[in-house]
């Protein structure tokens, strides 16, 4: 059973540290249109 623990926390620790890494390189694309919601009157403070 300690076995398989410790090569579960290690499975754990790789798929952090990849992910990690993935997050780190990714270039996330810019919006390409610009977006405007509109709020009614009501919804303002006053």
């Amino acid at each position: 059973m300690g076995k398989f623990i410790l090569i579960a926390f290690a499975v754990l620790v790789v798929l952090i540290v990849v992910g990690g890494g993935v997050l780190a390189v990714w270039h996330v694309p810019a919006p390409m249109a610009r977006v405007e919601h509109p709020i009614p009157d009501a919804q303002l403070p006053h």
